[in-house]
């Protein structure tokens, strides 16, 4: 087993040797987002797991990196309890490190808040000092940075994360998805319109011409909202798909768009709809989706096609001179994932 010690001594021997490093967790994300720089030497964190403190009458947990999901939701669920941003386990291989690095949340996530609303402090092996704690329960953010927020969707670009600490919530009383035959029009029209009468709502989702919703809460609220909603319950709604994404297994290419819930575009070309709306999936599309809708924050979720077709979202002047800013304040020599997140960064 991987101790604390050896991350530490990985680091500063890159560092002295201003060596790059590729962070690996459990490799279920890599392939969505750009390519770390092939001169980098691989850090592997998946060793360096295990449970560190969970107080479930404080709702909180602080578990290492290299940790898995499938084990943490294990663990929590014995106790009656869950993650709210619902992270994806993907076969049992995703790790609590790269769940916070990518900030991958799952169909609860407008509901149940994104990683970083979760995230209470981070344990951070950087260039400058070697292992730091940060936010929640542990030190002051000295730095005069929000960090343990900071580092959700860095994608290793800022440092080695260690260990986090998380908040969790109860599970509900009673879940169940209900189904029913819809177009893509009038279940976005559904959506929006559930989301303004406060039904107990956690997952909402379109595809194959069906329109999922999920309801969670207690046995009354729930009979109450199905009455509203309608359709019939199943046991096989796209929840797991979507967030892992394999619904579209055999594509070369998939886009997810992240957008305003009620807007029209891209709505005709969306292949499904999840988040209440608020992400569209576009499958093998025939164009450039940056092109086509420039205002729109796209991300490239898997490629096949072998063009190398750059991930990352394209970022204002001003965003891009905040994030280089912050990669110089980190991570002056460029060692953690140089690539990974942006080109330049």
């Amino acid at each position: 087993m991987v101790v604390l010690e050896d991350l530490v001594e990985t680091v500063e021997e890159a560092v002295g040797g201003k060596t790059p490093l590729n962070i690996i967790g459990g490799k279920t994300k890599a392939a969505f987002a750009n390519p770390v720089a092939p001169s980098s030497d691989d850090i592997d964190v998946t060793g360096f797991r295990g449970v560190i403190d969970y107080a479930p009458s404080e709702m909180m947990l602080r578990a290492r990196a290299g940790t898995s999901i499938e084990e943490i939701n294990a663990l929590l669920a014995s106790e009656g309890q869950m993650l709210g941003f619902e992270p994806a386990s993907f076969g049992g291989a995703s790790t609590l490190g790269g769940t916070v690095a990518t900030s991958w949340a799952g169909a609860r996530r407008p509901w149940g808040g994104n990683v970083r609303d979760a995230v209470l402090g981070v344990g951070l092996i950087s260039v400058a000092g070697g292992y730091n704690e940060f936010g929640g329960q542990v030190m002051k953010n000295v730095a005069g940075f929000d960090v343990a927020r900071l580092i959700c969707g860095s994608w290793g670009a800022l440092g080695v994360i260690a260990d986090v600490s998380l908040r969790t919530l109860p599970v509900p009383e009673r879940e169940m998805t209900l189904v029913q035959p819809m177009n893509r029009d009038d279940a976005l029209s559904a959506m929006l319109g559930w989301s303004n009468k406060g039904l107990p709502v956690s997952g909402q989702a379109w595809h194959d011409g069906c329109l999922y919703v999920r309801l969670a809460g207690t046995d009354k609220g729930v009979d109450a909202a199905s009455s509203q909603v309608g359709g019939d319950a199943t046991t096989d709604g796209p929840w797991q798909s979507l967030a892992e994404c394999t619904l579209f297994i055999d594509a070369e290419q998939i886009w997810r768009l992240s957008v305003a819930p009620a807007s029209r575009q891209p709505l005709a070309e969306a292949a499904a709809l999840d988040w209440g709306g608020a992400r569209r999936w576009l499958v093998d599309p025939p164009f450039d989706p940056r092109s086509r809708y420039p205002d729109v924050q796209s991300y490239l979720v898997r490629d096949r096609s072998g063009r190398g077709i750059n991930r990352s979202p394209p970022l204002s002047s001003y965003l891009a001179r905040l994030h280089r800013n912050l990669k110089q304040h980190f991570d002056p020599p460029g060692l953690f994932n140089p690539g990974r997140l942006y080109d330049d960064l």
